[in-house]
């Protein structure tokens, strides 16, 4: 920005001021941990499903036993992918802890 300054009967100075660069902080996502313990309050196991979507029993692979500690592959918000017993599959992220 310039700004020109003048006072009557004076030369005009200009003079340039130059605000000092400040980086926006760019923010990071806290990593979400490799594993997760099932916890399912009301019952004693959680369905391992196949594929996201359906909630019938036709794509559930598996069933894992509340407070299972399982190792995840991608969180999602709704499901997160995980591997149980050598079978890869989706359990309803809330189940996770």
């Amino acid at each position: 920005m310039v700004i020109s300054l003048a006072v009557p009967g004076t030369l005009r100075k200009r003079t340039r001021l130059n605000a000092p660069a400040t980086a926006t902080p760019v923010p990071t996502a806290t990593p979400r941990p490799n594993t997760a313990t099932v916890y399912q309050k009301n019952g004693s196991y959680v369905n391992l499903r196949s594929s996201i979507g359906s909630m019938d029993n036709r794509n559930v692979i598996a069933k894992v036993p509340s407070g299972t500690v399982v190792s995840v592959i991608s969180w999602g918000d709704t499901y997160t992918k995980v591997s149980y017993n050598g079978k890869t599959g989706y359990i309803i992220t809330s189940y996770l802890k």
